[in-house]
């Protein structure tokens, strides 16, 4: 008989965002655990930032196992005494065969010690018996999972690098997926709050095991390349939390109010609005999702990461920004951002690339701007660039009025410009 809660009570981190990718990731390799450990597993269902970060149920919605997750780079049992005594506390309210808890640094204490003072939880062993999971390890392991899954289910001529990332991809979705409905169904006219939505909203496991048993060639569609760029594009944002914390920068509330905000803009952008996003803030790059290729060479971490997310951060708020990224200056000059970070050394090879990405797929200038915000470079105009390189289309009427009003832009820095925008 499955167990009654009130979801009025149940707390969820979806709101946040904060760790969400890890804890997603974490989530999944969960599932791909007990789909190839445990006999009708496929009964489950998974469900997010609810009763603990993750918990599973069976077939009759009964609890059976909760799951917190601290991706935190400590490994002291004081960090997270309290979070141990939390979980104690929610397994004594929702009974359940186990209570894991993981984390992403090796703890200190082992099992036999934490278990001397919190006997009703532990520390989740992951396949290669290690109790914790490094960020950068957690993608091997599930690859992993999916590479048995596929031999144990007579899928073995799946079983490549290229078709266990795309199935990875589309499992990751499914995640991504709900986080992004429980959203929509907290912002719908009289719709549940977030904590409703995700009691509710629970992920059966055979939506896993779809895609699993699917042939990945017939997943390179339009939405696979929206779902893996967001994917992408979170995990980026999540990245460069990570990066201001080990910095020791502290982060202001409306600056993560701010980030967290701009991050939901992009995960609501249709494919046509992310392609031409991407495409408005890189004008030295060719983008396009039309194959798998064209979709490696568009998306680039450090174009995105460290100059279009940092410009987020670093700038004042900016309302619709996914659909116009421009602020104005006090000078009245306006300023687009872009994924531009590269050194000003390369300052004659981007305008060189921008030139002939306008030439080559006829890109208009966007929102009537008049600088671009780059990481490094800054020049008084692309078009100085361009007479010094002595390199004018073979055809002078070739691209004219797009060369012409692309050569009036400037680059500027962004820590130049960060102060004056008003």
């Amino acid at each position: 008989m499955a167990m009654y809660v009130d979801p009025n009570t149940v707390h969820s981190a979806v709101d946040t965002w904060s760790g969400f990718i890890y804890q997603g990731k974490v989530s999944l390799y969960h599932v791909l655990y007990l789909l190839n450990n445990v006999q009708n597993s496929n009964n489950y269902s998974l469900q997010l930032d609810s009763l603990e970060d993750f918990a599973v149920l069976d077939d009759n919605d009964d609890l059976i196992s909760l799951h917190q997750v601290k991706a935190v780079n400590n490994t002291t049992y004081n960090r997270y005494k309290e979070d141990f005594e939390k979980l104690e506390q929610r397994r004594a309210t929702h009974p359940c065969s186990c209570a894991f808890f993981h984390v992403a640094k090796e703890n200190e204490k082992d099992n036999v010690a934490l278990q001397a003072n919190h006997p009703t939880i532990e520390f989740y062993e992951y396949t290669n018996r290690n109790l914790y999971c490094e960020l950068n390890e957690i993608e091997t392991l599930i690859d992993g999972l999916i590479s048995s899954f596929l031999n144990v289910n007579n899928l073995q001529h799946w079983n490549n690098t290229v078709n266990i990332e795309i199935i990875r991809s589309k499992l990751e979705g499914i995640i991504f997926t709900q986080v992004v409905s429980i959203h929509a169904i907290n912002h719908q006219q009289n719709g549940l709050r977030i904590s409703e939505a995700a009691f509710y909203c629970t992920i059966p496991f055979q939506s896993f095991i779809n895609v699993l048993t699917n042939n990945p060639a017939n997943a390179l569609n339009d939405d696979y390349y929206l779902e893996t760029a967001k994917i992408m594009i979170n995990d980026w944002f999540m990245e460069f939390g990570d990066e201001l914390q080990d910095q020791g920068f502290v982060v202001s509330k409306n600056d993560k109010l701010k980030m967290q905000n701009y991050l939901v803009e992009i995960n609501a952008l249709s494919t046509n609005k992310l392609l031409k996003l991407l495409k408005d803030i890189t004008p030295q790059r060719n983008v396009e999702f039309n194959n798998l290729i064209q979709f490696n060479e568009s998306l680039q971490k450090s174009d995105f990461q460290w100059s279009f997310i940092q410009g987020l951060f670093d700038l004042i708020l900016c309302e619709n920004v996914m659909e116009k990224p421009v602020w104005i200056c006090d000078s009245g000059k306006k300023n687009a951002l872009t994924g531009i970070n590269d050194p000003s050394s390369q300052v004659r090879r981007i305008a060189r690339s921008i030139k002939k990405n306008i030439l080559n797929n006829d890109i208009e200038l966007p929102y009537e701007i008049d600088r671009l915000i780059t990481s490094e470079l800054e020049v008084e105009s692309l078009k100085d660039i361009w007479n010094n390189q002595n390199d004018s289309p073979e055809d002078p009427n070739e691209g004219k009025n797009n060369v012409t009003k692309w050569g009036d832009i400037e680059l500027v820095r962004l820590r130049n410009i960060k102060n004056s925008v008003i």
